[in-house]
């Protein structure tokens, strides 16, 4: 319930973040920047005139290793100066900064430095608290001085962003975004635990736990995807979270491709499963992004195993053409995420797709659930009539001590039992009752399987069942050859039921 209460408040919170939205300014952002990277002379701030400076656009240079200088222009409207809120400058990189705006020193992100040993790490995403009067409307010089020694990872991208705007908390920037992905989330989470704890209790078949996995595995690409709506981390740790980002895709895909090859694989699984691999291999190491490469360590093995399936469709494979379709659509479906990293709209595809396995999944399993009760009923049937004969052959024998002597008591000739205390009644065809010494159930584990249990107090022989009369309270009696009435409790009539069909 807690959990519960948890979502729905994060989801109001984020209507209510949403529907406040459309009242804020646009942000002042950065678009084209000078650059000067000369080595040796980072730590002087230049003119910006030197000749190794250059211009380019914010996202397309590298402080990787190396210590840098950017200068840009913000233009700031009337709007946002004038709006409610205080402003802040924003800034979102792979960096360690040190940020001037219009001349005045307005804070660090760390520190940078020339080697990665005096450079001390900064925040993925940070925002400066700007001070009444500290930006203008119109044009406002921002000069940043960042480096990037411990990252692990070049990037092509590593600088996201640069803004001025509405002071707030950076990862809530993040997370606005990312709150329509606890949908799939829970979808996700529910199918892994439900049909994981499915394919656990059927130990015999380990192949079941493929969809759970890929699920889990979606799960986690998903959290490492919106933690940084969650905390506020070191850059360096932005290395990490791509890895963990690609390396769950990869996962992902490598049990949807092991799932669709063993169920549409026939005699070929090894190879087709091999093929797989390679192609996707191939075609992510080519990619230069991580967010390309965990897009393609998904699309490749749903691409790759629909051709397979859809083979598998031709040569006449049963439901291998739904498989098929929803496989080529999904991989057609989340090729618009490529150019940006992973959106909430590439989870809602993952758990649509993993949403259709797991019904297909359900039904399989109810389908091999009828199968595998029906041929349980069949060897009980079978089991039933080899006890019938073996009984008519040669009955079997009741031990019963009467006036001082034990007699034996053929079994096929008594009708049915009857508890009566410390005692048994034994109905027996032709002669009446007789009282046998012990419990029912004592007695009831030396009879045959012929005899059936039809309440706690009767035991019935089943050669002697003329009919069965059900009562509107679900209770009902056994109508007898001999003319008798035995009595069948509520509980034990679906027994009684199958027994006699």
């Amino acid at each position: 319930m807690m959990v519960f209460r948890l979502l729905i408040s994060f989801l109001l919170w984020g209507v209510m973040s949403v529907s406040l939205q459309a009242e804020v300014p646009d942000y002042a952002r950065a678009e084209s920047v000078i650059l000067c990277e000369e080595e040796g002379r980072g730590l002087v701030m230049p003119s910006f005139d030197e000749a190794y400076c250059r211009e380019t656009t914010y996202y397309k240079f590298s402080p990787f290793k190396k210590l840098v200088w950017i200068k840009t222009t913000l233009d700031v409207s009337d709007e946002l100066i004038d709006y409610k809120e205080p402003l802040g400058l924003f800034l979102s990189g792979k960096i360690a900064s040190k940020v001037y705006l219009n001349g005045d020193l307005i804070g660090t992100n760390g520190s940078p430095a020339m080697q990665a040993e005096d450079e001390i790490v900064g925040k993925m995403d940070v925002v400066f608290y700007l001070r009444t009067g500290q930006v203008k409307a119109g044009p406002n010089e921002i000069i940043i001085q960042m480096s990037g020694h411990h990252g692990f990872i070049p990037l092509a991208y590593p600088i996201h962003f640069i803004a001025v705007g509405p002071y707030q908390y950076p990862p809530n920037i993040a997370l606005q975004g990312y709150l329509p992905s606890f949908i799939p989330f829970g979808i996700l989470l529910v199918g892994a635990l439900y049909f994981g704890a499915i394919a656990l209790y059927r130990q015999q078949d380990r192949r079941l736990l493929l969809l759970p996995f890929a699920a889990l595995f979606a799960v986690g690409q998903l959290i490492a995807e919106v933690s940084r709506g969650l905390i506020q981390y070191d850059y360096p740790y932005h290395d990490v979270r791509l890895v963990l980002v690609m390396l769950f895709a990869a996962a992902t895909g490598l049990c949807l491709l092991v799932h669709v090859v063993d169920r549409y694989g026939n005699k070929h699984k090894g190879p087709a499963l091999i093929f797989g691999l390679v192609a996707t291999i191939i075609v992510v190491s080519m990619e230069d992004t991580f967010g390309g490469k965990a897009l393609l360590a998904l699309q490749g093995p749903a691409f790759i195993g629909g051709l397979g399936v859809g083979l598998a469709a031709r040569a006449g494979k049963e439901k291998a053409l739904s498989y098929a379709v929803v496989l080529l659509a999904f991989s057609v479906a989340i090729q618009p995420v490529l150019d940006a990293f992973l959106d909430v709209y590439y989870f809602y595809m993952v758990a649509a797709l993993l949403l259709f396995m797991f019904v297909q999944q359900a039904r399989t399993n109810e389908m091999e659930k009828k199968a595998l009760a029906a041929e349980r009923a069949r060897a009980e049937r079978l089991q039933q009539i080899l006890a019938d004969t073996k009984e008519r052959q040669t009955p079997s024998a009741v031990k019963v001590s009467e006036a001082g002597k034990v007699e034996m008591i053929s079994a096929d000739k008594i009708i049915y039992c009857k508890s009566a205390a410390d005692y048994v009644e034994l109905h027996i065809e032709g002669r009446g009752s007789v009282l046998r010494a012990g419990s029912l159930s004592e007695l009831e584990k030396d009879l045959p399987q012929t005899f059936l249990r039809v309440h706690r107090s009767y035991v019935v022989n089943g050669e002697f069942i003329k009919a069965l009369k059900r009562e509107a309270n679900g209770s009902g009696s056994l109508q007898l050859i001999t003319g008798d009435e035995v009595p069948v409790s509520r509980r034990i009539m679906p027994t009684v039921r199958k027994a006699l069909v």
